[in-house]
């Protein structure tokens, strides 16, 4: 996955400002922790700024694939989930309690590839048959650089124990989905009506992924702190 320069800049400011308050503070300066969570599985990392605010970067993958069969239609599903986070908790209470507010790099993609095996298929307004279309693949991704709010629990870097436990409640806004449809192996007869229904069937894609916008962030965890 590329990385973005907005989220390289963010991360190197904030370790940059966090070095003066780590020798102020008798806190724990620096946590590792792992995760799990509707972003897969992850590796953060914490930093100490204040007493009440740390700096948290994540990183955070899942990856499937599976194979399905609908209405004669043969698909192959591919879901890439990658994410890296750079994160600043709030604690405005004396405890674990938290609120979370940063910038994600949306790497988030899922594909599916549909070959007609009997039948028909139908794109958009129009219907086809198997030895028309070909095969149908469809891509779904959103913004690669999107904010994160939420709320948590746990302080991987406060007094007591080195070993912590936490939990993430949270949004990324990734925006309007961005749907790709082609065909591969499509007649070159009806090869203009074919694109004209994949911009049809886009938008209808898009219409009904409307809700896709927000992506609910649910995470449980446990860090060292060192």
């Amino acid at each position: 996955m590329k990385k973005h320069p907005f989220i390289v800049f963010l991360a190197s400011s904030c370790l940059t400002l966090s070095m003066p308050s780590l020798a102020e503070t008798d806190s724990g300066q620096f946590a590792l922790g792992l995760g799990v969570g509707t972003t897969g599985g992850s590796l953060s990392g914490t930093f100490n700024l204040s007493e009440s605010t740390n700096i948290r970067t994540i990183y955070a993958a899942y990856s499937d694939t599976f194979n399905e069969t609908d209405s004669g239609i043969a698909y192959n599903y591919d879901i890439d989930l990658s994410t890296f986070s750079v994160l600043l908790d709030w604690h405005p209470f004396d405890g674990g309690f938290r609120v979370s507010a940063g910038a994600v790099s949306n790497g988030n993609e899922y594909k599916a590839t549909g070959s007609q095996t009997t039948g028909n298929i139908t794109v958009g307004n129009q219907t086809f048959s198997a030895a028309q279309l070909g095969t149908l693949r469809a891509q779904i991704d959103s913004d690669s650089v999107v904010p994160y709010l939420g709320l948590g629990w746990g302080n991987a870097v406060a007094k007591g124990s080195p070993l912590s436990f936490s939990f993430d409640l949270g949004v990324i806004f990734q925006g309007d989905p961005n749907v790709t449809l082609t065909t591969e192996g499509t007649d070159p007869a009806i090869q203009a009506d074919v694109t004209t229904q994949l911009a049809v069937e886009k938008a209808q894609l898009e219409n009904d992924l409307d809700n896709f916008k927000l992506y609910p962030v649910v995470n449980v965890g446990v860090a060292y702190r060192f």
